[in-house]
């Protein structure tokens, strides 16, 4: 009974949240990585965690598009994204994935926040292309 109304719950969540929202897909490098955005100004990416999808930060993105364009994406291996093998499932090659994933919608510079494993893979972000990063938020987040 609890996983029907958790199932409902989130279907009325998506239908209310996504009304407003541009559906897309970017492919990098063969991978088709899915996303969801809404809002305008300055993009936030938000990076979900382990077992994740970009419909985690649904609950968020009526609050956070108020003043950002907000986009959520599905990681390579991960949600609507083609699955990839273990060679591009670490944090480099998903921060890599990331990099690309921002060139291909036009945005060099941005804001991420990452959630759990989304966090490690932003701060690997960070590290590798620190000048394409604006801020940070970290939500209990991997280490590095």
């Amino acid at each position: 009974m609890s996983l029907l109304l958790g199932r409902l719950q989130f279907q009325a969540l998506r239908r209310l949240t996504t009304a407003g929202m541009t559906a897309g897909e970017v492919v990098v490098d063969g991978v088709a990585m899915p996303y969801l955005s809404c809002g305008a100004g300055v993009p936030v990416l938000l990076i979900h965690g382990f077992g994740a999808d970009k419909e985690t930060w649904l609950p968020l993105t009526l609050a956070l598009s108020r003043s950002r364009r907000v986009i959520m994406m599905d990681l390579p291996g991960f949600g609507a994204a083609t699955q990839v093998g273990s060679d591009r499932g670490h944090a480099r090659a998903q921060a890599a994935a990331v990099a690309g994933f921002a060139d291909a919608l036009g945005y060099y510079r941005v804001h991420l926040c990452g959630n759990s494993m989304g966090g490690g893979i932003s701060l690997r972000f960070a590290a590798d292309y620190p000048e394409r990063v604006r801020s940070m938020a970290l939500i209990c987040s991997a280490g590095p």
